[in-house]
């Protein structure tokens, strides 16, 4: 199975146009003082007069006094740029973002961990197929006719039966009574007056299919969550930490290109495993 990735990088100080769709999106808090008026407290004194015997003067003392009245707005939180991102969520049909490790096969890769807790790829590139042979063998011929002629030549002491046979056995039959005829002597035994007909044998195949080298293995970890503060359509999330990639990805299966209209612009083919 392939799996393609549509991955964008996450630098810290520009240089990559892809920043230009991760930027941080931050609200400054504002207050708006409602100041209430300022009320002086006021002596009003009267004084009374002596009209009537025994009355004194009355004298009245009236202080109001008001304070401020201060109403402060929070503001909305903000994605933290020194270590995180404002990154476009996956559209559908696609999966992630996650964060990459790319290393040699054999290589332990890291755990999944911290920001990015859940194993989301486990996959594999860079391979090579060795060359393979392939043969066919036969198995013990059943239900085949011989005719003609098969001779068996004597050639005494000749250990490479190199000397001219000065006599021979004709065989016409499959079996044959030898007796002692053989002793310690050298014999060859010419089939060119033989011919086979009919008959089969089971097949017997001889395959070296060698197992598909592979170079370069992939873990992606996912599962990021949302620390907030970005606009609708993408996400806060960390930046990647070393050893895994400054970037992110998101994924889906088949060999596609990477979504229309996105800032997930750079793509990779990464396959699962190989069918022969």
């Amino acid at each position: 199975m392939r799996l393609v990735l549509a991955c964008l990088v996450m630098g810290f100080g520009g240089g990559c146009s892809a920043l230009a769709s991760m930027d941080s999106y931050s609200f400054d808090g504002h207050s708006d003082p409602d100041s209430g008026g300022d009320s002086n407290g006021s002596d009003s004194t009267t004084e009374g007069s002596d009209s009537t015997e025994g009355s004194n003067g009355s004298t009245e003392d009236t202080s109001t006094e008001s304070g401020d009245d201060t109403e402060t707005q929070t503001s909305p939180p903000s994605c933290p740029a020194h270590t995180h991102a404002c990154v476009e969520d996956a559209v559908e049909g696609w999966n992630g973002p996650v964060a990459l490790y790319v290393d040699d096969v054999g290589t332990t890769p890291p755990a999944c961990g911290g920001t990015f807790p859940t194993t989301s790829i486990d996959a594999l590139t860079d391979f090579e197929i060795p060359n393979s042979s392939c043969g066919c063998s036969c198995g013990p011929s059943t239900g085949a006719t011989c005719a003609g002629t098969a001779i068996l030549w004597y050639h005494g002491s000749s250990m490479t039966c190199g000397s001219a046979g000065s006599s021979f056995y004709n065989f016409t039959q499959a079996c044959i009574p030898m007796g002692t005829v053989f002793g310690n002597a050298y014999w060859r035994l010419d089939v060119s007056g033989l011919s086979v007909s009919s008959g089969s044998c089971e097949p017997k195949a001889v395959v070296d299919v060698p197992p598909v080298e592979w170079g370069s293995s992939l873990l992606g970890c996912g599962g990021a969550q949302d620390a907030g503060g970005c606009s609708a359509g993408s996400s806060c999330l960390q930046r990647p930490i070393a050893p895994f990639a400054a970037s992110l990805c998101v994924y889906r299966q088949g060999d596609v290109q990477c979504p229309a209209a996105s800032a997930y612009r750079e793509r990779a083919v990464y396959a699962t495993g190989v069918h022969d």
